[in-house]
């Protein structure tokens, strides 16, 4: 072998083995919620727009705003309870990967669940997943939650159920994971 096509060789494994990160590491980009529903007109879904809105939130339905990457546009409740159903563009549904499984950007206190459907057309049944946390100061927050043993998950339901005249506003900015 030629003294410079060794060199060359050489050159190229020292490059791919200490400048490129592995193929593990490169994370994979997750896919957003695409379309919705929400509680019907008794309770419509509020919104709020970080740093122009102020308190109480508006009227006004617009789950859209849960679709999509997060951009500081929030789909949620004020004082009362609802539901929003988010689905994924995936035709075999979110994976369950390694680690955090979905992505949930949302602020607010009041009690929410988070349940997941893994039927693929209107879905009725769900998986409790767990409760929203109370974030901190009105500011977004990424919360991540695990699928457990569920694979192929096609819905999302945020649930709110803390109502009533002292039940606190929760609104949901993004909701994410990974296509199959």
């Amino acid at each position: 072998m030629p003294k410079n096509l060794f060199s060359l060789i050489i050159t190229l494994l020292f490059f791919f083995f200490f400048f490129l990160p592995p193929a593990a590491a490169v994370a994979a980009e997750p896919v957003y919620g695409t379309g919705h529903t929400y509680t019907p007109a008794d309770q419509p879904v509020r919104y709020w727009k970080v740093g122009v809105t102020s308190k109480p939130p508006p009227k006004g339905v617009h789950p859209e705003y849960a679709q999509g990457r997060p951009d500081n546009q929030l789909a949620g409740w004020a004082r009362k309870a609802g539901d929003l159903v988010i689905g994924f563009g995936c035709d075999k549904g979110l994976k369950n990967v390694e680690g955090a499984d979905l992505f949930i950007w949302h602020f607010g206190t009041g009690g929410t669940r988070v349940h997941v459907s893994t039927q693929a057309d209107n879905p009725t049944e769900w998986h409790l997943l767990g409760d929203l946390p109370v974030t901190k100061e009105h500011a977004v927050e990424k919360y991540v939650m695990d699928f457990g043993a569920l694979d192929k998950v096609h819905f999302v339901k945020i649930e709110k159920w803390d109502a009533g005249f002292w039940g606190k506003g929760r609104f949901i900015d993004a909701i994410g994971g990974m296509c199959r």
